[in-house]
């Protein structure tokens, strides 16, 4: 009790130590009473009761203290100790003949002091075993409830969803009217409520500095306002626009493990006359962490989808096939190129053993996947015969790069260039002809290049006395000269349709109409 009434006061344990003193001069009177004298006796008796009186006088003061302060439990040990001072009181006259012996000196007025004193104990423990309980009730409830957020954290996808629920169950255990969470946006330097209970039609923002919440967010620390309208840094713009009364709030910032702040989680008004308590910070700061552990985590899955979105438009873009094999090369991932040279379905592919549509028609090609792996050191092949999983064979430029997890190699990258007949033809007339006559001229199947009879105009050009002039060159300077011209005189006739035949010395060739005729030949080659 004295922990429960005094648990800031530091003389508290001589308050028992003078109940002990009384314990021990009462034990030591009965002794001597019965062996001693009636002069020590009565000396002792005087004794007694002065030392009784004044401890009653110090308990009762202290009590009376503890009842004024408004402690638990201090009435009714008050009353207690009342009985217990009425009594003993009573028969300690009784028993020193103060008054005169009547039918009240048959009765142990003291034992019926302590019983009354007993019973206000027990009365007192009964109350408080009952708040315990109630207590322990809603903890049990506070902790059912973060369960379910850490549940909702851990297997709910949809951001706002999740947020909503914290929300829900922060009003609920903190008795607050509303809940809001605030992201912040730091391109606009803004804090914008994603979610706001009783405001689901609209969007609050406010700057990232302002209110009690900018304010709450630049120290990243817990406030408690109990009087908004009386705090300078209260916005009453924000009560105007929405018609909703602030009373008292709490505010925590959302703040990750590694120091980023968020945004701010914020409860207005509690339903209790007292307001919010202080207890209801460290409530408020476990849904806060919660709050930010979603934020943080639906952030960096965007990210990561991102930057796998991002890596797959990579891939699908490229030409070349890429092949990545994990496992033992067990486990493929492809892009669409690869797919296509290999002759095989992605979702096959990914599906399937790689070693299937990969090593087993290769089995040279199984070798060194599994030699690069050993040795870790990365493999070139030019033109190599490649068998493709529908049985075609294809001729294929092939890379062959060890994937690293740090310091070991935990799998292999395979780069597959395409260098069949169509693409050899296509990397050869490319240094020759422009991209829309070469376009043309695959279109035809190649049929335009093994010769035809047609009308065509041929332009031949060299360079004015370049006889005279190399003599007066060096040959760095000629080969600079040559190679500028040719730039110019390539991209002249590129402009006009036509088609690099040869360089001959310092002259160049040029056809227009071969290997495709058009009315404009003439005009183009005079152009």
């Amino acid at each position: 009790y004295v922990e429960a009434l005094f648990p800031d006061r530091k003389r508290r344990h001589l308050y028992l130590l003078l109940q002990a003193i009384v314990a021990v001069c009462g034990t030591v009177v009965t002794g001597l009473l019965v062996v001693g004298g009636t002069l020590l006796s009565a000396r002792l008796n005087s004794l007694f009761l002065a030392c009784m009186v004044l401890t009653f006088v110090f308990v009762f003061s202290r009590t009376i203290w503890a009842v004024r302060e408004g402690r638990d439990g201090a009435i009714l040990l008050f009353l207690g100790q009342v009985a217990v001072a009425v009594s003993t009181g009573l028969q300690a006259t009784v028993n020193l003949n103060f008054i005169s012996p009547g039918p009240i000196a048959r009765i142990d007025l003291a034992g019926y002091g302590l019983m009354i004193f007993a019973f206000t104990h027990l009365v007192m423990l009964a109350r408080r075993w009952s708040v315990a309980i109630v207590s322990a009730e809603a903890l049990n409830e506070d902790l059912g409830r973060l369960l379910e957020v850490n549940s909702a954290v851990a297997s709910e996808s949809h951001l706002v969803s999740l947020l909503e629920r914290i929300a829900g169950v922060t009003s609920r255990i903190l008795g607050a009217e509303r809940t809001s969470i605030f992201i912040h946006d730091p391109e606009r330097s803004e804090l914008w409520s994603l979610v706001a209970e009783g405001m689901e039609s609209r969007e609050i923002r406010i700057p990232e500095d302002r209110g009690i919440a900018g304010h709450s967010f630049q120290l990243a620390q817990a406030i408690h306002v109990s009087d908004p309208y009386r705090d300078s840094r209260f916005n009453p713009a924000v009560d105007r626009e929405t018609g909703f009364v602030t009373r008292n709030l709490l505010c925590s910032p959302l703040v990750t493990r590694d120091g980023r702040k968020l945004g701010v989680l914020q409860v207005l008004n509690s339903r209790l006359n007292e307001g919010f308590k202080e207890s209801d910070i460290t409530r408020l700061a476990a849904f806060s962490a919660q709050a930010a552990v979603a934020i943080d985590n639906a952030n960096l899955f965007a990210a990561v989808l991102e930057s796998r979105n991002y890596n797959e438009r990579i891939l699908s873009s490229m030409s070349s096939g890429v092949v990545t094999l994990q496992d033992d090369a067990r486990r493929a991932r492809i892009n669409d190129a690869a797919a296509r040279i290999l002759g095989v379905s992605r979702d096959d592919a990914e599906m399937a053993d790689a070693r299937e549509f990969v090593g087993s028609a290769n089995p040279w090609l199984a070798e060194e996947i599994a030699q690069v792996v050993a040795g870790e050191v990365s493999r070139t092949f030019l033109d190599s015969e490649l068998m493709t999983v529908s049985n075609g064979t294809i001729s294929a430029n092939l890379s062959l790069v060890p994937l690293r997890d740090g310091d070991r190699a935990t799998g292999v990258l395979m780069m597959i260039d395409d260098i069949s007949a169509s693409k050899r033809l296509e990397g050869t007339i490319r240094r020759f002809m422009t991209q829309e006559v070469m376009d043309q001229v695959l279109a035809h199947d190649g049929d335009a290049l093994f010769g035809s009879a047609c009308q065509a105009s041929i332009l031949f050009a060299d360079v004015r006395g370049f006889t005279t002039m190399a003599e007066a060159l060096t040959p760095r300077e000629t080969v600079e000269l040559l190679n500028e011209l040719f730039t110019e005189m390539y991209e002249a006739v590129a402009s006009a349709n036509g088609v690099l035949d040869k360089f001959m010395g310092d002259a160049i060739m040029a056809v227009y109409g071969a290997p495709l005729a058009s009315d404009q030949d003439a005009l183009n080659a005079v152009t």
